[in-house]
């Protein structure tokens, strides 16, 4: 009968600490009460049997004593190893934010060096436009000196030098606006083959987003993984939105490129039949050569605006591509270790809350062998009444630890079940690919391949 005090204080004591961690402020707090309430109780015990009738008795009270102190040891133990775990964490989790950080600052100066030579570029590229115009000008200015010294000699002469110019200049810049709407085209699908892979990677994106909806009620939480996901596609949104804006820009530019080359292209054609019109019906001719000259320079002047404007788009989209593509990479690559981050956390999680339910079902089982042993060394040995009821109150009171303790590993095998379910999802994003995802095809992608034909 003595010698179940030891046992059953054993069998007392549950592996609290690492449950703790899944149960909410209020519960860890109403343990720790309850554990004090225990410890008191053991105390008050050990001074009950502080004056022993017998040597067995005293001989029990000190085992007593001495399995308190070796459970108080274990628990202060267990507490220490649970402290230094959680300021290793720390310590990981701060020398991973100092990485990020690291990385972070290496993309901002990567970026700054690029815009700085795309503005060197821009630059270099609006001196070599200056310098061609100056030199259209000037040869422009030459070719009328040269008609006014020569309108002396002969009006046809100077009529056919004048349209000769005229073709001349038209068909260079008929040659520089094709060239030009070929640079638009060229950029404009350059940035719908962008528009495309973005769209894919915002399917796999919203899908990423859609499982981990899925996760169990006391996993669904915001962590660092959906605050990526979220910077993923408020980046993704707005640069698809920006390269929109310039592929109608640029698909513009082009109706306008286009539409001024028919113009150009037919301009002669409705010249000479308005002057038929007008000989055969006797109208008067004066001033006749000023109109007719003055669509085609209009014509010529709105061309090279045109093509200024084309070659601004261009720039524009060469530098909206090289923006957009280092912010969607990055916010990709922060997705990806994100996830790879909550995956090893909740891996060493369940690892923990295995270890810990392997245990509590080893404590249990021991636990009820050695209560049913008690039970029939009860039954066998004779006993008086005030020590028999000692006796079983000691056997309740180990009992009620043992319902404890198989509650607490059911709510251990709920949190388990959770954590694996949360570490499936994550894993599953983590290996999802635009294929999965039903991104490898796209409406912007179909209509660049028709553009393209």
């Amino acid at each position: 009968m003595t010698e179940s005090a030891p046992q059953n204080e054993q069998i007392a004591v549950p592996k609290e600490p690492t449950v703790a961690m899944a149960l909410p402020k209020d519960a860890i707090l109403q343990a720790k009460a309850q554990q004090n309430q225990q410890v008191e109780a053991q105390q008050v015990e050990i001074q009950t049997l502080a004056a022993p009738g017998n040597q067995k008795e005293w001989m029990s009270a000190t085992v007593t004593s001495l399995d308190h102190t070796k459970d108080r040891a274990r628990q202060v133990q267990h507490a220490l190893r649970q402290l230094e775990q959680q300021e290793a964490n720390r310590l990981a989790a701060q020398k991973a934010e100092r990485r990020r950080q690291e990385e972070q600052a290496a993309a901002e100066e990567k970026r700054r060096k690029e815009e700085i030579e795309a503005d060197r570029t821009r630059r270099f590229k609006e001196k070599q436009a200056e310098e061609y115009k100056a030199q259209q000008a000037a040869v422009r200015e030459a070719k009328r000196a040269e008609a006014a010294a020569l309108k002396d000699a002969t009006a046809g002469f100077k009529k056919g030098m004048e349209a000769q110019s005229e073709a001349k200049e038209k068909d260079k810049l008929m040659k520089a606006m094709s060239h030009t709407s070929q640079q638009v085209l060229s950029a404009g699908l350059e940035c719908q083959h962008v528009l495309s892979k973005l769209w894919g990677i915002m399917m796999v994106c919203e899908r990423r987003q859609r499982l981990r909806e899925n996760r169990p009620q006391t996993e669904r939480f915001k962590d660092d993984v959906d605050e990526a996901l979220e910077r993923e596609w408020q980046t993704l949104t707005s640069s698809r939105g920006e390269l929109s804006k310039m592929v109608a820009k640029g698909d513009a530019i082009r109706s306008d490129l286009e539409a001024a080359q028919v113009q150009m292209q037919t301009g002669q054609s409705r010249e000479n039949s308005m002057r038929r019109l007008m000989k055969a019906g006797s109208l008067p001719s004066l001033g006749a050569p000023q109109h007719e000259s003055k669509p085609a320079k209009d014509m010529i002047k709105m061309s090279n605006t045109l093509m200024d404007e084309a070659a601004e788009l261009t720039e524009q989209c060469g530098r909206a591509l090289s923006k957009v593509n280092s912010q969607c990479d990055n916010a990709t690559t922060n997705v990806c270790s994100q996830l790879d981050k909550r995956k090893a956390d909740l891996g060493e999680i369940i690892r923990d809350l295995h270890t810990q339910k392997v245990e509590a079902e080893k404590t249990i089982h021991d636990g009820e062998k050695r209560i049913v042993r008690l039970k029939r060394r009860m039954e066998k040995t004779m006993e008086s009444p005030r020590s028999s009821q000692k006796t079983e109150d000691q056997l309740q009171s180990a009992e009620s630890l043992l319902v404890d303790l198989r509650a607490l590993k059911q709510s251990l095998d709920v949190d388990l079940r959770h954590k694996s379910q949360a570490l499936k999802i994550d894993e599953s994003c983590r290996q999802l690919t635009k294929l999965k995802a039903g991104g490898h095809v796209s409406k912007m992608g179909q209509t660049m391949r028709k553009t393209a034909r």
